[in-house]
């Protein structure tokens, strides 16, 4: 089982393609939130917002449907799935976002979430130490175009939380299979079917995600609403320090955090992948950003991600969101 795991982390391929706003979403409500944490914004209630028009939607959704389309005519891109919410109230749209990719290494992110909802039931297994040597070593499938700046030394010890840290910061493969055989059975799957999305997906190397699916994982992190406060303010914390400084973190000003991950499959011979998803901290209000896309050059694919990133980043600031 954990070779096809591993198998579908790295590889993948796209399935259908259609335009898709998600318009007026936020069925009149308005969500309440708690706030006094850096990361995180435990969500309290809903109530109606009553006459509330989402202006910030409706201002940018045709332009950027033109960007996207512009990217495609272009050829750096073929195909592109996003998914953009307004965190604190609600409302999003998506471009393409029921389109399916195989989501490669963005399924370290509740490979981790499920360490830490069973370190809530026992904390001292992520002070567990686990010897990294020749069996557990991942044997990659294809040519990283973005490999890891830090990877784990055969022969040495590492506790839990370091080979987190290995898989999120630093997104390297080596840690998985480490990680995967020591994760006490049946977490991975119940969050999995918590946030709806099928099990299987971390079994077989065929299983694939829409970027509205997978935005859900980080929905729960903002809200807390799955983890507890301080396990997903942590895991939060290390999606903003993650080694990759391209694609959605490109395309905002310094000094802006993003709690983001990326992925990227395909191989040399075939059309790539590349997958950024994240958590814009923009002061007047964050807001998650969700890109999937596929295409012949990778390179060309992380400028479209950071294009996108850009775009939203430049129009939400202008409307004055959160102000």
């Amino acid at each position: 089982m954990i070779p096809v795991f591993l198998a579908g982390l790295l590889i993948g391929y796209v399935i259908k393609s259609e335009w898709n706003p998600g318009q007026d979403n936020s069925g009149g409500k308005m969500e309440l939130h708690q706030g006094g944490y850096k990361y995180v914004n435990p969500l309290l209630e809903c109530e109606i917002a009553e006459g509330r028009i989402n202006k910030l939607i409706s201002s940018f959704r045709s332009e950027l449907s033109d960007l996207v389309t512009r990217e495609k005519a272009s050829g750096m891109v073929t195909k592109v799935s996003l998914y953009f919410r307004d965190l604190n109230n609600g409302p999003w749209y998506g471009i393409n976002e029921d389109e399916t990719f195989l989501p490669a290494s963005l399924l370290k992110v509740p490979l981790v979430m499920a360490y830490f909802k069973a370190a809530e039931s026992d904390p001292g297994l992520l002070n567990k130490k686990v010897k990294y040597s020749e069996k557990d070593r991942f044997e990659e499938l294809k040519i990283l175009a973005y490999p890891p700046s830090r990877s784990l030394e055969l022969g040495r010890e590492y506790t839990i939380n370091e080979l987190i840290e290995a898989a999120i910061v630093y997104s390297d493969n080596q840690s998985l299979p480490l990680l995967y055989k020591n994760l006490p059975e049946g977490y991975l799957e119940k969050l999995c079917t918590a946030v709806g999305v099928d099990p299987d997906i971390m079994k077989k190397p065929g299983g694939s995600i829409s970027v509205k699916s997978y935005s859900s994982f980080f929905r729960i992190l903002f809200n807390a609403s799955y983890l507890t406060k301080e396990y997903s303010e942590k895991v939060l914390k290390l999606l903003d320090v993650v080694d990759f400084q391209g694609g959605l973190r490109a395309g905002v000003p310094a000094g802006i955090t993003v709690a983001q991950k990326f992925g990227e499959g395909g191989y040399l011979s075939e059309e790539r992948q590349l997958h950024d998803c994240g958590i814009i901290y923009y002061p007047h209000g964050p807001y998650l950003l969700c890109v999937m896309t596929s295409g012949r050059e990778i390179s060309n694919l992380n400028h479209v991600i950071r294009d996108i990133s850009k775009f939203v980043y430049e129009r939400v600031s202008r409307s004055g969101q959160g102000k």
